[in-house]
């Protein structure tokens, strides 16, 4: 508090009447950070004079730039040490992901972008997991990965696939 305090030019005194706690300045900074987060996701999404594949682009590199903002030790010291802030946290992520991908998952299969075929609902529910499995502190340790290179591998798995080459016409495999 003593380094805000001298940043800022105030007294820790003037802090603690706006922020009571060190949790309330977390909450604010925090809220204040979301809010940037949504309004860059949401331009990006729901522009109309870009055409769809610079449209997903644009977001998957706005995404790759949040998750590079918290390192995976913060993640997890917020998960340890307050899970109220964490679950807040957590929440609007699922929720900004949920919303915003399946605008996007809708709108490619509109175009015939992905396949006609899988819900667009679907597609974003799959696509939240496992962003939420993978970009998670433990697996990025496990991996040893910083979270833009998984979330890059995330999309680039989701879009090409697991297949060297395409299979053949057929029933699906079982």
């Amino acid at each position: 508090m003593d380094a805000i305090a001298t940043s800022l030019g105030m007294s820790k005194k003037t802090i603690y009447q706006l922020y009571p706690s060190k949790k309330d300045l977390l909450k604010s900074v925090l809220a204040d950070l979301q809010s940037g987060i949504e309004r860059e996701m949401e331009e990006i999404v729901f522009r109309t004079d870009l055409p769809f594949r610079e449209k997903w682009i644009q977001a998957v590199e706005c995404n790759v730039r949040q998750y590079s903002r918290f390192g995976p030790a913060f993640v997890d010291d917020l998960r340890d040490s307050d899970a109220e802030i964490f679950s807040l946290l957590d929440g609007f992520r699922t929720g900004l992901v949920r919303r915003c991908f399946a605008v996007l998952a809708k709108e490619g299969v509109g175009e015939g972008v992905f396949r006609t075929d899988i819900d667009p609902r679907f597609l974003s529910e799959v696509y939240l997991a496992i962003v939420q499995a993978i970009l998670n502190p433990h697996t990025l340790v496990r991996l040893e990965m910083p979270p833009a290179d998984a979330y890059r591998e995330v999309v680039r798995l989701l879009l090409d696939g697991i297949l060297a080459k395409p299979a053949p016409p057929g029933p699906a495999a079982t």
